[in-house]
């Protein structure tokens, strides 16, 4: 379980770990990935919320949340302000961070899910942070 401390301070900084949760729980500090495991890494991506954070997953599997998703209607990946309850500026700027990772599969927490080549996801992916 991750924890995030610290409200309106710019970005996620570590949090107070009680002294049971330690072992257990760990504080992310900054933007900078963090490798929770072999096969999991938890990158910041605040917007959505101040201390949100995707998971990716073996490189292949990007569990998004709120961030983004798959809009089928426009057959593209998607993001919306609407949805955004911390700032639109912060989760542009995410969207451009996530353009160094790889995935085949996006898993929003609602909406539609997608799987497709890395390489095409990636093109879905710029093409998101460009319309943002």
């Amino acid at each position: 379980r991750l924890l995030r401390g610290g409200q309106g301070l710019g970005g996620l900084q570590k949090a107070t770990i009680p002294e049971r949760g330690r072992g257990v729980l760990r504080g992310l500090q900054g933007y900078e990935p963090s490798r929770v495991h072999a096969d999991f890494l938890v990158i910041p991506t605040p917007g959505h919320t101040e201390g949100h954070c995707v998971l990716l997953y073996r490189d292949r599997f990007l569990f998004t949340g709120d961030h983004l998703w798959w809009d089928r209607e426009r057959d593209r990946l998607g993001a919306s302000q609407d949805v955004c309850w911390y700032s639109w500026d912060e989760q542009r700027k995410s969207m451009s961070r996530l353009l160094g990772f790889t995935s085949k599969l996006v898993m929003p927490g609602h909406g539609q899910r997608v799987k497709l080549p890395a390489e095409e996801m990636a093109r879905h992916l710029a093409a998101l942070a460009r319309r943002m």
